[in-house]
């Protein structure tokens, strides 16, 4: 664990939903060569993956900069209103000088029951400052609010709510997905998700109205930028912005075979919107910090953390140890108890002897017997969404630690010897070799 964060630089990297960086300063989206930009822009194409479940207020967003053309996802708030990400709105579309004119629109599918049909937007509202920082990316809420050129009337917009999201609560995002690259032709689709507090991926996420959630389940490409983040009740609750670039490769610095996928989104329950959305400052708890991931990891190991990860290492080897002594140790003079000691390399378990069993000890006799311990391995990590977590497992019989004791028989107490010492990597279980114990009443 020491040389964790050397290992780990370099290999997790967040991108603005995908896998590839074209402003390495700010938040990618899918672009397209600047000499193809024009004839791309004007002959994209959107489709539903499945007309039976294609949500009608959900669509492509496509513009066309100086650098090339680009799309992400974007769904109607309001007839003549919809919403997307911040790092879709280009650089040169954030001066107020500088008019949109006919480079950016917003298409949408045809159903079973609505034609397909493109509308221009007419101005973009709003758009929530971002960072240039790359440690800081996907860290900050990233939303935007568009006016369109004209109302649509046919298409149901969605509901916002600002209920917050809860820990392992399962929702739904409404995506626009690329299918070609060398065209811009996405497809809407559904996909179900779930989201995860306490991950390093987002540390400060462990209260349902933190401005930035993370969330896995579910595969988060370019273009899926501005989706929808939508609960059992169908109210979007939030905005999917960023992904972790490779998970697999998160898992295996880790030590697992393979990782989920790993994404953030921005809460609507912290987003403020004249008119539209208000947030209440009681609930809605401070911006996360600028950190990139492997300081995530870092702080999964803070004093705090490490508090409640003892706490249930300690209950885990309590319930543990009731089994063995009701099983294995119901025949041996001793019983036993553990402790847990929080020192600066790791968390140490010790299994001590609580006291001596009368009823098993022949009191008249003076001599040396050897008592198998009960011995367990402490394995501490991360699971596959970057949670710390801890596992008790009883070690097999042949591969306890067996401690040799020697027996004095003293007024109403025995004193005993141990020896010896059992390691995990850096985390230890260890005997105490001096313990004066008396008889358990």
């Amino acid at each position: 664990m020491k040389n964790l964060s050397f290992v780990l630089f370099g290999i997790f990297l967040l991108s603005a939903c995908g896998k590839s960086s074209v402003d390495q300063r700010r938040y990618p989206v899918q672009l397209y060569p600047s000499d193809m930009g024009k004839k791309l822009f004007e002959q994209a194409v959107v489709t539903c993956r499945n007309p039976q479940d294609c949500p009608s207020a959900v669509g492509l967003l496509t513009f066309i900069t100086s650098e090339g053309a680009g799309m992400c996802t974007a769904f109607l708030i309001a007839p003549d209103l919809a919403m997307t990400n911040s790092h879709c709105i280009a650089d040169e579309f954030r001066q107020n000088s500088v008019s949109i004119g006919t480079r950016m629109k917003l298409m949408f599918p045809g159903t079973t029951l609505l034609a397909s049909e493109s509308i221009p937007v007419r101005e973009i509202i709003f758009f929530s400052e971002l960072t240039s920082s790359k440690q800081a990316i996907g860290k900050r809420p990233d939303y935007a609010l568009l006016r369109l050129e004209k109302s649509v009337l046919d298409r149901s917009p969605l509901l916002l709510e600002q209920s917050g999201f809860q820990d392992n609560q399962a929702f739904k995002i409404y995506s626009v997905t690329p299918r070609s690259k060398t065209a811009i032709f996405g497809q809407v689709e559904v996909k179900p998700c779930e989201t995860m507090m306490n991950s390093a991926v987002q540390p400060s996420y462990h209260d349902p109205f933190t401005p930035v959630v993370s969330f896995s389940g579910c595969e988060v490409k370019h273009g899926n930028s501005g989706s929808p983040m939508v609960n059992a009740k169908g109210a979007v609750i939030g905005l999917v912005h960023a992904a972790v670039e490779d998970p697999d490769a998160v898992a295996q610095a880790l030590g697992m075979q393979e990782g989920d996928e790993l994404n953030l989104g921005t809460n609507l329950a912290c987003v403020s919107l004249p008119g539209i959305l208000t947030v209440k400052e009681s609930e809605c708890k401070n911006l996360p910090p600028q950190i990139d991931l492997v300081e995530g990891i870092k702080q999964m190991f803070s004093v705090e953390r490490k508090a409640e990860l003892a706490a249930k290492l300690d209950q885990d080897l309590s319930d543990s140890l009731a089994i063995w002594s009701k099983q294995d140790g119901a025949e041996f003079p001793v019983q036993w108890s553990t402790t847990l000691s929080k020192e600066r390399d790791g968390i140490y378990a010790y299994v001590i002897p609580k006291c001596f069993k009368a009823n098993l000890i022949n009191a008249e006799m003076d001599g040396k017997f050897i008592a198998p311990t009960p011995g367990w391995e402490l394995k501490i990590g991360f699971d596959s969404k970057l949670r710390l977590n801890s596992e008790v497992k009883p070690l097999p019989l042949i591969d306890r630690w067996k401690t040799k004791l020697e027996v004095n028989f003293q007024p109403k107490e025995l004193l005993t010897r141990g020896y010896g010492e059992l390691e995990y990597q850096s985390f230890s279980l260890k005997q105490r070799t001096l313990t004066a114990v008396g008889f358990c009443l």
